[in-house]
């Protein structure tokens, strides 16, 4: 089952991501970072981000999320901000 802050990511519940954020550990943040990129919440990845999620963990997926589903904002959030290495896709 999914935890509360897991769901907000996938329902776009930004407030909720923000309010639990603080207290997740890195891996956690990735996941979040995944999650928020896949259903196309792009404020909710701009704050992971922010909060130093890491979207080259496990092979750039916030990416390969994002492109697969779509989410061309999303796609254009991850490179603008020359955090995504596209070679490591």
């Amino acid at each position: 089952m999914a935890s509360a802050w897991e769901l907000a990511c996938k329902t776009g519940d930004l407030a909720e991501c923000v309010n639990v954020s603080a207290g997740l550990d890195i891996a956690e943040k990735n996941e979040g970072l995944k999650k928020s990129s896949r259903y196309g919440h792009k404020d909710i990845v701009s704050h992971f981000l922010d909060v130093g999620a890491d979207p080259n963990d496990q092979y750039a997926y916030a990416l390969r999320h994002a492109c697969g589903n779509g989410h061309s904002e999303i796609v254009a959030t991850l490179i603008e901000r020359h955090t995504t290495s596209i070679k490591s896709t």
